[in-house]
């Protein structure tokens, strides 16, 4: 990883398109600059995706697919965030979560009513 540098990206949901401040070095660390980037107007679920050298539409859904895409010549990298509801069924794995914000009071579980 001594050959990782620092890398410029761009990120576009929607057409609302913005640079990220801070250079994720992980997955996790991309998806949550993102999420931050768009202040909780991301879907709940979705996929990032990036063009490659070869002009081909990749999915970055692990820790491999991003290091493979920091791997690539590409600066700045552009990134796509795609809305669950505008990808294929077989694309559904490659499906990022936007966990729910953990800050909100939830509901007591009901109790069994007895006859």
């Amino acid at each position: 990883m001594e050959n990782r540098r620092q890398r410029k990206f761009k990120v576009d949901f929607e057409g609302t398109i913005k640079r990220l401040n801070v250079t994720p070095t992980s997955f996790e660390e991309l998806h949550q600059a993102v999420r931050l980037a768009y202040d909780g107007d991301l879907p709940e679920r979705y996929a990032f995706k990036y063009r490659d050298e070869d002009g081909d539409l990749v999915t970055v859904s692990s820790e491999n697919d991003f290091h493979a895409m920091l791997d690539t010549n590409i600066d700045p990298i552009r990134i796509e965030v795609i809305s669950g509801s505008d990808i294929s069924r077989m694309e559904r794995s490659s499906f990022l979560s936007n966990p729910p914000n953990t800050n909100i009071p939830q509901a007591a579980p009901k109790p069994e009513v007895q006859p």
